[in-house]
């Protein structure tokens, strides 16, 4: 643009600057090497292994390129984070190319290396024929910025360089194959269950292909869109809970000029052409998951504004025509403040599958299946821009058959919360306490409210929220029943009473430790079958992510039965879920803190633990 023309050129210059001093540094190529187990010389042409079938003009192309140039050198090294690979390093016949597809003015092939010590190495080459140089520049800085992920995210491969000489750019190789090519491929196997998975991924692809068009035109800065929106330029994982939709080709693109011609032109490219040659997914709601999609991409506040302008341009159309009722209902979502982002939608239509073959789980069962989808969508990633996500995850399964008050309750704090930075945790249990107070819950309701308030129980541990009057500790008060090392049951919760509080000092006197109690301490206490406290810890907020933990006592008579063990492991479980980072303690008993992963830490005067974090395995 030219009121950044200025900026522009600094940048171009400094891009050119670091590219030519790091191929400077890369070096020239070496030009022959030794076979250490025969003593025989090699070059490059030796290494070189064509597929059959490649034309000529190709084949004599690419063997100058990676013979003359770092090419291949330099994409090696970006794509494997530092590994600079020399002649010498590859073994003779070590390099195969072969076709992948051509396209576009644009032909690719793929670079599949075997060096002797660093494994193995995968590259794209793309050939680019007939094309002006300020049209493959475009291309290139687009691609540039399309990989740094700094407006989206994972929307092309990483890219590698591009080479003037050749007119010849690298990117990282991708084995999935397009959305037409798995579409085709599935329903050539003729069979019910290939068709109805297609139809089960189809919502899936809409949705994200309809993020990856519009994540385009933002990196365009929202001046071009992609005209080719066919099911052949995506590349969209075939499982909903993955990552890593990318668009193939970014060079056939014209001016960006109103809403509609870039949601229209989606959907004629992307669904009637499809649907022209698989009628079977012509299904309900298509317009429902691109306009989803729509919002995804740009966010709800930009999101509502273009969804209201394509609104404004549909002129002519029945209000009552089903793309108008898609985007009247997914417009008044979102200013409802309940709109469902792509992670969420999919893992609660996918516990609706299980849960439609498995009607009569266990409430076991089921809350294992919500760990088990909570972590594989990665839904704790969704919590920083959506904090009442795992609320809603909740109220959309288990509590869809809830009674009306409470979900109400769970409805109206996940509104609540919803566009603000975090969700308030002593809101939520107040919420849930003054509700088991006031009314009468099923023992489904019972179960599951106290894995929606905190998250580290397990399907097996018996919980429920202790209500009693003249609680002194405010909100709900999570009691949780687990058996000791000799299979003994006995209770963890924070006491209830002025006189639990001192029965629990009675039992640090009675151990020869003076503690002073004071306001500002909270409580864990264990109390056994029968309703006595037999142990117990205190503790205090020191900072916002840290608490310190002051002593823990645990009855004579109940010693060496491992309750010190499960309250410890049960307080940094709920120190953890409250959203500290570190459980600090004073240098009084190291040997006993020791084993829970306390350790000397040079900012704490005592001893420290770091609360692990639980993480996510990205497929």
């Amino acid at each position: 643009m030219k009121e950044h023309s200025t900026l522009a050129e600094l940048a171009w210059k400094a891009r050119f600057d670091v590219r030519t001093g790091f191929r400077e540094w890369l070096g020239n190529n070496q030009k022959l090497a030794v076979d250490m187990e025969t003593g025989d010389e090699y070059r490059w042409s030796d290494v070189l292994i064509f597929e059959d079938g490649i034309a000529q003009k190709d084949v004599q192309l690419l063997t100058e390129a990676i013979t003359e140039s770092p090419l291949l050198r330099e994409a090696i090294f970006l794509f494997s984070k530092g590994k600079l690979i020399r002649l010498s390093n590859i073994l003779p016949s070590g390099i195969w190319i072969s076709f992948m597809r051509e396209y576009h003015n644009k032909t690719l092939y793929r670079i599949s290396v075997q060096t002797k010590f660093e494994g193995a190495f995968d590259i794209v080459i793309t050939i680019n024929r007939d094309r002006i140089d300020t049209d493959i520049f475009t291309e290139v800085n687009w691609l540039v910025m399309a990989g740094s992920n700094l407006i989206a995210k994972d929307l092309v491969e990483d890219f590698g360089g591009y080479w003037r000489d050749y007119k010849i750019w690298t990117n990282q190789y991708n084995l999935g194959n397009n959305v037409a090519k798995v579409i085709s491929r599935e329903i050539r196997k003729k069979d019910d269950f290939s068709k109805e998975r297609i139809k089960q991924l189809w919502p899936f692809f809409l949705w994200n292909a309809t993020v990856a068009s519009f994540n385009f035109w933002l990196v365009s800065g929202k001046r071009y869109i992609l005209t080719d929106s066919t099911t052949k330029n995506f590349i969209i994982p075939t499982h909903d809970y993955q990552t890593g939709t990318k668009i193939l080709s970014l060079s056939e693109t014209i001016p960006f000029e109103s809403v509609s011609q870039l949601i229209d032109g989606f959907y004629k490219d992307f669904v009637m052409k499809t649907l022209e040659e698989y009628d079977f997914l012509n299904i309900k709601k298509i317009w429902g998951y691109i306009f989803s999609g729509v919002i995804d991409a740009v966010g709800e506040v930009d999101g509502l504004e273009l969804l209201i302008k394509y609104r404004e341009e549909q002129t002519g159309i029945e209000t009552k025509d089903e793309k108008m009722e898609l985007l009247n209902d997914r417009i008044s979502v979102v200013e409802n403040r309940k709109f469902l982002p792509k992670r969420l939608y999919f893992a609660i239509k996918r516990f609706h599958r299980w849960y439609k073959l498995n009607n009569d789980a266990s409430f076991k069962a089921q809350a294992e299946m919500l760990t088990e989808l909570y972590l594989t969508y990665r839904m704790s990633e969704l919590e920083k821009t959506y904090p009442e996500v795992r609320t809603r995850f909740f109220s959309e399964t288990v509590f869809l058959n809830s009674s009306n008050t409470t979900k109400d309750v769970l409805n109206s704090l996940a509104a609540e919360y919803h566009g603000k930075s975090e969700m308030d945790k002593e809101d939520l249990l107040k919420q849930i306490s003054t509700l088991q107070a006031e009314y009468d819950l099923s023992e489904k309701e019972k179960f599951f409210l106290t894995r929606l308030s905190f998250p580290h129980l397990k399907p097996t541990v018996s919980a429920d929220f202790l209500k009693v009057k003249g609680e002194i500790s405010p909100g709900a008060n999570l009691v949780i029943q687990i058996n000791d090392y000799e299979g003994n049951p006995f209770y963890i919760r924070m006491p209830v009473t002025p006189k639990e509080i001192s029965k629990l000092h009675q039992l640090f006197i009675d151990a020869n430790l003076l503690v002073s109690f004071q306001n500002k301490h909270n409580f864990l206490v264990a109390i056994s079958e029968r309703g006595f406290i037999i142990g117990g810890l205190f503790y205090l907020k020191s900072s916002e992510d840290t608490v310190h933990m002051e002593k823990i006592v645990v009855s004579d008579h109940y010693r060496r039965k491992g309750i010190s063990d499960l309250l410890m492991n049960e307080f940094f479980e709920r120190m953890k879920s409250d959203g500290f980072q570190y459980v600090t303690t004073g240098f009084f008993r190291p040997e006993y803190f020791y084993r829970f992963g306390f350790k000397v830490e040079q900012k704490y005067s005592g001893l420290a633990k770091k609360l692990d974090v639980e993480t996510e395995n990205k497929e």
